[in-house]
């Protein structure tokens, strides 16, 4: 029962994002009342069709109101830490805050994020609601992860812009109010996480050493499929991945992060790692590698899913994407309650992986079925003939029609949602998908020994960055034509 029940908590916190997300309502039974109200009639319909006593089904119901009631406290508790902060909309202050991760680096300015500590002087430490700002400053501005800073300027509402809801995209991450060029003055320096600042540090290491073996733009493309970092793009190759259909390659996502975990167990079954041991190695080597990415909601999905695969191999019990999904899905919605309803990202993410699961294996099999009626009624034809008996060619087409298939049920899942939210729908990226996700898994490859090598000796790395640096023009000149 544990995903019906997941399943409550997740819709409550919906329901209370929907009803609550303005911060209108500020008492919590009302929101409680509206949100079980509303939820009502799934409860009925889903203990009317479940077979089971009648005793089960008090007792899932009662379970079913507690968890709703748990999800709506959850939001509640969380939705707090912005209201005090938005008594200051369209004030003039003086803020003092910290550096709450590294300053996203655009074309003309950097975007800091602020944990507020003093407004005008009025202490926030101790109180109960804390609050966030986000304020662009030029890039010259020597701000780092962990500083303190002292800011004078106005705090509006964040402005949206081109069709884009840049309100809501800042909210999930608790952020309601936006300072254009403040006047900025740094007052100290390494106050976040010690463990944070050098992973930071390990990350622009490695983006570095990736910018002396491999030559722009290839080096740029290659940052942003390892790391998932696009600060560097220019415009145009930006553009062109987004025409392509092809910009969720430079996001860390379940791919990269599965083919990380492929990498690490097929090398510690070469160094015979008996398996309870190497479950713990790779938990940590991904953890580490998700939280110096900036732990993005995709890339935590796909290591809490892959997570739970390597735990089952290691207890012996069989895996359930299904039930996977709505087990990560809830548990990052407990940590972050905004990201159901706020972020995009998070929603496309898990209809891409619905879409996989429910739709790509039978439009797989139907794929393959066609492939073979193909092959048998045109075998007489020589190069039919020639895929037609040999085992490389059958597996390379097959491959090449799993990617199909994955990326067609990807499509069909995600095409309303994506048209409602932009307006628009890249209908190439099916051909796109097809041409460049193959040459991942072997430039991700490249990448990392490139990386690895050159730390260990920078000439041995320039051996591999060779390597990337033609895969890496391959894959942009495709793009350039499809995008």
């Amino acid at each position: 029962w544990a995903p019906y029940l997941m399943g409550a908590f997740i819709i409550s916190v919906g329901i209370s994002s929907i009803l609550d997300w303005l911060g209108h309502l500020k008492n919590f039974w009302w929101l409680s009342g509206l949100t079980l109200l509303i939820s009502s009639p799934l409860l009925v319909v889903f203990l009317l069709k479940v077979k089971t006593s009648w005793l089960r089904r008090l007792i899932l119901l009662v379970l079913f109101i507690v968890l709703i009631l748990i999800g709506v406290g959850r939001y509640w508790t969380d939705a707090q830490q912005m209201r005090e902060i938005l008594n200051y909309t369209g004030q003039k202050v003086r803020l003092t805050g910290i550096v709450l991760s590294a300053p996203k680096v655009k074309i003309k300015n950097q975007l800091v994020v602020l944990t507020v500590e003093k407004i005008n002087g009025r202490q926030f430490n101790n109180k109960k609601y804390l609050g966030r700002v986000v304020l662009t400053t030029s890039l010259i501005t020597p701000i780092e992860y962990g500083d303190r800073i002292e800011i004078q300027g106005k705090l509006v509402k964040p402005r949206n812009f081109n069709g884009f809801d840049y309100q809501k995209y800042l909210a999930k991450d608790k952020i309601y109010l936006i300072a254009y060029n403040p006047k900025i003055k740094i007052l100290q320096h390494h106050l976040g996480f010690w463990w944070r600042e050098k992973l930071v540090k390990v990350k622009i290491y490695f983006e570095h050493t990736l910018e002396l073996l491999v030559a722009r733009p290839e080096s740029v493309l290659a940052e942003g499929l390892a790391f998932g970092d696009r600060r560097n793009f220019p415009q145009w190759l930006t553009d062109k991945f987004r025409n392509a259909g092809l910009i969720h390659l430079t996001a860390l996502s379940g791919l990269h992060i599965m083919l990380i975990f492929g990498l690490l167990d097929g090398m510690l079954l070469w160094l015979y790692c008996p398996r309870k041991y190497s479950f713990w190695i790779i938990s940590l080597i991904i953890l580490i590698f998700v939280l110096m990415t900036g732990a993005h909601p995709s890339a935590i999905r796909a290591m809490i899913m892959g997570l739970i695969f390597l735990f089952g191999l290691k207890i012996g019990r069989l895996y359930s994407v299904s039930r996977a999904l709505v087990l990560t899905a809830g548990i990052m919605i407990l940590l972050n309650p905004r990201l159901l309803f706020f972020d995009l990202g998070f929603q496309l993410s898990f209809l891409a992986t619905l879409g996989a699961v429910c739709l790509g294996n039978s439009l797989n099999q139907q794929f393959s079925q066609w492939g073979n009626l193909f092959l048998k009624k045109f075998h007489s034809y020589q190069l039919v003939d020639l895929v037609y008996h040999s085992d490389f060619w059958l597996r390379f087409f097959n491959g090449l029609g799993s990617i199909m298939a994955i990326t067609l049920a990807v499509q069909i899942f995600t095409l309303p949602w994506v048209i409602f939210n932009f307006h628009q729908f890249p209908l190439i990226s099916l051909v796109s998908n097809v041409l460049i996700i193959p040459l991942i898994p072997l430039i991700m490859i490249l990448i990392f020994l490139t990386i690895l090598a050159g730390t260990i000796w920078l000439p041995l790395g320039k051996i591999f960055g060779f390597l990337v640096l033609g895969m890496g023009w391959l894959v942009i000149e495709i793009i350039k034509v499809i995008g």
